[in-house]
């Protein structure tokens, strides 16, 4: 099992967090290439709540980011979304839940992205 925090993933939404000024069409065309995670969890809540945690950008920005990794993640196949603004416990306990049914089904040979 392997995590990490961000992924290429990421610039498909914030390129300038990657101070990328190349065309985003190229972006696109290197994620269909790339290996993929076996499973992406957004960590979402409401915008509020993200500003509150962490102010590196104005609100606005945060909303548009939100929303843009909301709607990224929706359209793939191995992409869950988390409650982030629940308890901790609650949020790691989802997680672990996302993980351990996903293991499970691979093990029993499903190949179905419903987890």
């Amino acid at each position: 099992l392997v995590l990490y925090d961000r992924h290429f993933v990421d610039i498909l939404v914030d390129q300038k967090r990657y101070r990328y000024g190349g065309p985003v069409w190229l972006l696109r065309l290197l994620w269909q290439i790339i290996p993929k995670p076996d499973l992406i969890i957004l960590l979402d809540a409401p915008a509020e709540v993200l500003q509150a945690r962490k102010q590196e950008v104005p609100f606005e920005v945060t909303a548009l980011q939100r929303q843009a990794y909301l709607e990224l993640v929706q359209t793939l196949p191995n992409g869950r979304i988390v409650d982030a603004s629940q308890r901790p416990v609650h949020v790691a306990n989802s997680i672990g839940e996302i993980i351990l049914r996903y293991a499970a089904n691979r093990v029993c040979g499903k190949t179905t992205n419903t987890i």
